[in-house]
């Protein structure tokens, strides 16, 4: 199971920063609340694309959707609602998370929605 994982993770050739909701409770108020908060910064991952065919074409755009599953070790724990932002090739993808996770004695595997794209 060693050799197995050690080159599954050889892959990772990308890195993610993964923001998810914390909750915190206001000491004069009482009050909780769920904040924003980087959760794992710089994480080893790889990312799969696979696109979906037909392209759908109007008269002004086309438009094609995308599945994306981002590959990462099994022990971190990414709770649905997280927003992924990985790394590839010194392109930041923005990535949103919901949905169960795959979990394998050698890696995790997450299907992800694409936010945007940005440099």
């Amino acid at each position: 199971m060693v050799n197995a994982r050690n080159a599954i993770e050889s892959l990772y050739t990308h890195s993610c920063d993964i923001y998810g909701y914390l909750s915190e409770k206001d000491e004069e108020s009482g009050i909780t609340e769920k904040k924003e908060a980087l959760l794992y910064k710089n994480l080893p991952c790889r990312l799969s694309f696979e696109l979906s065919y037909p392209l759908e074409q109007t008269d002004k755009t086309a438009n094609s959707s995308q599945r994306v599953k981002l590959f990462l070790s099994p022990e971190i724990n990414i709770p649905c609602g997280c927003k992924i932002f990985v790394t590839v090739n010194g392109e930041t993808i923005s990535l949103g998370y919901s949905g169960e996770q795959a979990l394998y004695p050698t890696h995790k595997e997450i299907r992800l929605k694409p936010l945007e794209k940005h440099k």
